[in-house]
């Protein structure tokens, strides 16, 4: 039998009393618990208890894992305060307890019905949907698993553990495959062990994934120093000036584009339409953002616009409008109320 065989037979015998739904799940667990799906009949039908615990429970539960969430939560603030100190040893030693105590509760861990993700906003969601792809349920992992991973990174890329950096950040985008930002730091990680192509692979791979203009204007500065490493001036410059009308105030942008100028020892413009679309055909790389994030945008604005659920169609109808300055964009976000 199948996973949805086994639940309709399963929920085939709820009663709708309460006290007897629950016993009888509890029942139900013990009867599988040897079952090749084990862990996803045991994980629906502790769902389905929660929903027949009465009001005040269901409070209380609610009420521990808000203490626990608090806890974690002071946890990580205290981490970052000591990488604001530079004191990245003691923020590496915290890290280290806290990922010592995640990785031993195995509650969130993929089965072959659900997959658990720590998505921060519901494009990322979206995003890989689209991109990735999965025939399971996707639910949410209450622990921040690629916000700590990512985090322990950022540390040991600071005390110069390159190859930790690197395995902390491939956890961080197991959790979080539709962020970025895991994957510009992963970039950094191989810029610093002077590997360039696998540098340039996850840049462009990060590009594809990035619906913020800062995070596009990163992908372009990446590709910028990749070419000037290269010493690909007119490229490099090209992806400089990409990167400017997303993140135009970018002192690092302003440095680079100096730094180009007195490597090539010539006067820099902006590059033609004809110089971006041989650069693009040649390196195999985006000369804006991803034009089906685009188009997922326009598309999930545009339906919840007309369907009237006006915080939905702003957030996706400011993510397109962030990346394109559209008049049409700008003219429906003015219209949606306050």
């Amino acid at each position: 039998m199948t996973f949805d065989e086994i639940m309709q037979e399963i929920t085939g015998g709820l009663t709708g009393d309460p006290v007897k739904d629950f016993r009888y799940l509890q029942e139900q667990m013990e009867e599988y618990r040897n079952h090749e799906l084990s862990r996803e009949i045991l994980r629906e039908c502790g769902r389905r208890m929660y929903e027949l615990l009465p009001d005040d429970l269901k409070k209380e539960l609610d009420k521990n894992m808000d203490r626990d969430r608090k806890k974690l939560n002071d946890t990580l603030d205290r981490i970052r305060f000591h990488i604001c100190k530079k004191d990245f040893q003691k923020a590496k030693d915290l890290t280290d307890k806290l990922v010592r105590k995640i990785e031993s509760l195995p509650m969130f861990e993929s089965d072959q019905v659900s997959d658990y993700y720590t998505f921060h906003e519901s494009f990322e969601e979206m995003l890989y949907r689209k991109l990735i792809g999965t025939e399971k349920e996707l639910r949410r992992a209450s622990i921040p698993y690629d916000e700590i991973y990512a985090l322990q990174g950022s540390i040991l890329i600071d005390l110069k553990d390159i190859k930790g950096a690197q395995n902390a950040l491939a956890r961080a985008f197991r959790w979080n495959p539709a962020r970025a930002e895991i994957l510009y730091e992963y970039a950094e990680t191989c810029k610093l062990a002077g590997d360039m192509e696998t540098f340039l692979k996850k840049t462009k791979k990060a590009l594809k994934l990035s619906f913020r203009p800062q995070t596009v204007a990163r992908g372009f500065r990446n590709l910028g120093y990749y070419f000037s490493e290269k010493e690909l001036y007119e490229e490099a410059a090209a992806c400089i000036y990409l990167s400017l009308p997303y993140d135009s105030e970018n002192t690092v942008a302003q440095s680079e584009l100096y730094y180009i100028t007195q490597k090539s020892g010539q006067k820099l413009t902006p590059p033609t339409e004809d110089f971006l679309k041989s650069m693009a055909e040649k390196y195999g790389i985006e000369t804006g953002p991803n034009p089906e994030i685009l188009n997922l945008a326009y598309a999930a604005g545009s339906y919840y616009y007309t369907q009237k659920q006006w915080n939905a169609a702003r957030y996706y109808l400011d993510i397109l409008y962030s990346l394109t300055d559209d008049e049409d964009i700008r003219k429906m976000l003015e219209k949606i109320p306050e």
